[in-house]
């Protein structure tokens, strides 16, 4: 038995059909619905099992619009967009997944915005800082290693946050990235202070 699904625009008075010969949008009076009441939602799905007896009926009921969204990257000078139409947590995913590395639009931000913009409301959701790339911090970090510089926990730790701050102002990148890389890399750049 093959499967048959509704989507009932309960605001937009419309439905949508997957699964039938003629997919697609469909006014309620084209699904012969222009006389039901969309508050009642047994009356709908036992409306579409009745005309469909050789199929499984699912009904879905979408009581808000769809929004989609897309990525925006934003500095002093210059923007830049992906084109996504995708959900609000995909969208969060892709920033979370990426902010701090080189996919993309994140390198050339580095330091300026990324945000989600609702393709629907032609508005912004949300925002945050285009974080330095991880691998940038972590050869800062050796390079220093590498000059004969002491590079210790206490320096990162907030032991010394005069030496921590200068040595983020000196490379361009924020504190919180720094402490970030640190404690992500403290054993490989331990070991690396050990043989160089």
């Amino acid at each position: 038995m093959s499967t048959l699904i509704f989507f009932v625009d309960v605001q937009g008075n419309n439905v949508r059909t997957q699964g039938t010969t003629r997919d697609g949008n469909m006014t309620l009076h084209e699904a012969g619905l222009s006389h039901t009441d969309l508050s009642n939602k047994e009356e709908i799905i036992e409306y579409f099992t009745e005309r469909n007896p050789d199929k499984n009926v699912t009904v879905f009921f979408e009581t808000e619009p769809t929004q989609t969204y897309d990525i925006f990257f934003d500095d002093a000078e210059n923007s830049n967009n992906k084109g996504f139409a995708i959900s609000l947590e995909d969208a969060r995913s892709y920033i979370e997944s990426y902010n701090g590395t080189d996919e993309s639009y994140f390198a050339d931000y580095r330091g300026g915005t990324v945000s989600i913009f609702c393709n629907e409301t032609r508005k912004t959701v949300y925002s945050e800082r285009v974080k330095a790339i991880k691998k940038d911090i972590l050869d800062a970090m050796k390079t220093l290693i590498k000059d004969g510089e002491s590079l210790t926990t206490e320096t990162f730790t907030g032991q010394n946050p005069e030496a921590f701050a200068e040595f983020a102002q000196v490379n361009g990148f924020e504190i919180d990235e720094v402490v970030d890389v640190w404690k992500e890399n403290e054993d490989e750049l331990t070991l690396f202070a050990e043989t160089h």
